[in-house]
């Protein structure tokens, strides 16, 4: 693909994932809070990974220090009297020397990052990085994948790619600080090495699909499942000399996974939500049970957190059995890509939050959507062509647009939050699941003007309106992007 072309590509994703901040709540909060944790200066805290300054709370009092912004945390009593985020720690640690940077920056020009209204901008700044560059990546070695894969032009896999992108919630999700995006940009990129490896016959890019496999479980402890599938395919090609180089390329994240899992939880080999917060958990003490096979379907099909539902696009999967064609090429991806879904949905079927709590769409199941892209486009082009598909990518579109207008985050109790999101959009309310990010007293127009916004309000539009910029300077580029000629 020429590189204006890539440029454009790259900054469609970037615009369209940074044109709106939706709203953090205990879970992002959970990340953002050890990167303030460590950076800030001056506290108890400082230095380390522990969040009790953002995870005390105290019902019995009115002071706004004693309201936890966050009860995502997790603490091995054994090890230590102190809390942790539950989560994985890939993002934050990437995001320390990020906020290090951001912070030494705003204190030199006599800004106090600890503020309200900086603190929102960096919230917004770290998901910028953290989230949407990852995206707008991840979006970039997809349309390679898909044009290494098909005989596709690069102008037609650059378009599906952008359409898999703003039809799915890989979208929404990059507006929030979580951390199945950038997951699942590690899973492409492993993906894309695992590609240059085994059709040109290279040794190093065995090492970057490595490095990838080891970051994706840094990131998202799901990732995992990625490290067994890939190390299974190269094992089953007898290519002793690749698994020993995926091995090294691992090293490096094995060692700042062991480092951080010792330091918090005082074993190498274990997961922060091991020691989760006790609701987190069953009456036995475990956080998975039996695959629920209607666990698993509701995962799929329902409303409240269908895999199908929310992108009607990926209905396009049921086509692959029956898609005509020499498929000898890709057979291998085929095949890890249909394991490393299946392992998800049915890990996914076996954990008591399958759910993901106060959220829209099966979010734990994001990490592997490109192994759900990559089997779309293996597909027969005239499948992708196909009015009906046009009809599901439509629909799928508007599905997502109205999640990032709102937010990705619904009561968990709200069986269809599609409906609602709907709803709020229509009628502008975009602000609707805000936060408090930190301990300290926040008025409400800041909290409103920062803790949502969309760049299209920043300019004085409001409800659906706010979005018309957006799609403007959005078909300004991607008519660019499909017109270039050099």
């Amino acid at each position: 693909m020429p590189r204006v072309a890539t440029f454009l590509l790259v900054l469609i994703v970037i615009f369209s994932g940074a044109y709106a901040l939706s709203p953090a709540s205990v879970n992002h909060l959970a990340r953002t809070s050890p990167i303030f944790a460590f950076v800030e200066p001056g506290t108890e805290v400082t230095g380390t990974f522990r969040i009790e300054p953002f995870a005390r709370f105290d019902p019995d009092s009115s002071d706004y220090r004693s309201k936890a912004v966050t009860h995502d945390w997790a603490q091995n009593p054994e090890h230590d009297s102190f809390h942790y985020s539950n989560k994985a720690p890939g993002s934050f640690l990437v995001g320390i020397p990020i906020y290090f940077l951001l912070y030494v920056t705003e204190s030199a020009m006599g800004i106090q990052p600890e503020g309200s209204t900086p603190t929102y901008i960096n919230i917004y700044l770290l998901n910028f990085f953290l989230s949407v560059l990852p995206a707008a990546f991840l979006v970039l070695y997809l349309q390679k994948i898909i044009f290494f894969l098909s005989a596709m032009s690069w102008r037609e896999s650059a378009g599906l790619a952008l359409i898999l992108y703003h039809t799915t919630l890989l979208w929404p999700y990059s507006q929030q600080l979580w951390g199945h995006v950038p997951a699942a940009f590690c899973v492409t990129l492993a993906f894309w090495h695992y590609l240059k490896a085994t059709r040109n016959n290279e040794r190093r890019p065995f090492i970057w699909c490595g490095l990838w496999t080891g970051i994706a479980t840094l990131t998202e402890y799901s990732g995992g499942i990625l490290v067994l599938v890939i190390l299974a395919a190269v094992l089953w090609k007898q290519n002793w000399k690749g698994v020993m180089l995926i091995i090294a390329g691992g090293l490096g994240p094995f060692v700042l996974y062991a480092a951080y899992h010792q330091i918090c939880f005082g074993s190498i080999l274990t997961t922060a939500n091991y020691y989760n917060h006790p609701a987190f958990k069953e009456a036995s003490g475990s956080a998975f049970r039996m695959i629920d096979l209607a666990v698993a379907l509701k995962l799929l099909v329902s409303p409240f957190r269908g895999l199908f539902w929310f992108s009607p696009v990926l209905l396009l999967l049921a086509v692959i059995p029956f898609n005509r064609g020499d498929t000898s090429s890709y057979r291998d991806i085929r095949w890890m890509c249909l394991c490393i879904a299946l392992a998800y949905l049915l890990m996914n079927a076996s954990f008591n939050g399958w759910h993901g709590g106060k959220c829209a769409g099966p979010r734990y199941l994001i990490p592997m959507y490109p192994c759900l892209f990559i089997l779309i486009a293996t597909l027969n082009g005239k499948v992708l062509k196909h009015p009906l598909t046009l009809i599901l990518m439509a629909l799928s579109f508007m599905h997502t647009l109205v999640l990032v207008a709102t937010s990705p985050q619904h009561p968990d109790d709200v069986m269809n939050p599609l409906p609602i999101a709907y709803r709020l959009f229509l009628e502008g309310r975009f602000d609707t699941y805000l936060s408090i990010p930190r301990q300290i007293p926040i008025d409400k127009q800041t909290m409103l003007t920062y803790g949502s916004f969309n760049l299209g309000e920043l300019i004085g539009l409001s409800g659906p309106l706010s979005f018309v910029p957006w799609l403007i300077i959005v078909a300004i580029l991607t008519w660019l992007l499909l017109h270039n000629k050099a």
